[in-house]
């Protein structure tokens, strides 16, 4: 996520070119970034937990109907595939926008770190350091992987449950 600064971009003025106040304003910028990295991150357990209660939710509905399925008609399983379908469609566009945080918390804290390498400091462009080598020995796993597996396990009961319902239906011959 760090490490791959572009100076040019990020500091379109050097410091004498800048004039008084230079030190102070890239530091109160600074901040500024932090904080809107954080609100992101925020935003994006916002939304997990929106798309987390909606596929639980659709989920258990599905269940409810289908345990009721032995009393329906033919027409049941038609409309767990199109609810199933509809929770596949939700957890496309859950997976959707988590890569899309991925890319902008990776944007942010590019620029985060590219403005530590004028800060005293570098707490950020550390830690992402020492996180890319236990990357390496596999002791940390990005939040993005992690997050991304939950739709997956969805997507998967979303596939399953109409299936099921209608094997376990079936009267033995």
């Amino acid at each position: 996520m760090c490490g791959d600064k572009s100076e040019s971009d990020l500091f379109p003025l050097r410091e004498g070119d800048y004039g008084k106040g230079y030190k102070e304003h890239l530091l109160e910028q600074y901040k500024l970034c932090v904080e809107m990295a954080d609100k992101i991150s925020e935003r994006r357990a916002t939304a997990n937990a929106f798309f987390l209660s909606a596929n639980a939710l659709l989920l258990s509905g599905l269940g409810v109907v289908s345990n009721d399925y032995v009393h329906i008609t033919f027409s049941m399983p038609l409309t767990m595939v199109g609810v199933s379908l509809a929770g596949i469609l939700l957890c496309f566009v859950w997976i959707l926008l988590v890569r899309s945080y991925r890319q902008l918390n990776s944007a942010k804290f590019a620029a985060i770190c590219a403005m530590e390498a004028r800060l005293p400091a570098a707490p950020y462009e550390t830690e992402w350091k020492k996180l890319r080598g236990q990357n390496e020995s596999r002791e940390y796993r990005p939040l993005t992987s992690v997050e991304l597996v939950i739709p997956a396990i969805f997507i998967i009961l979303y596939v399953l449950l109409p299936i099921l319902t209608v094997i376990m239906r079936t009267d033995p011959i």
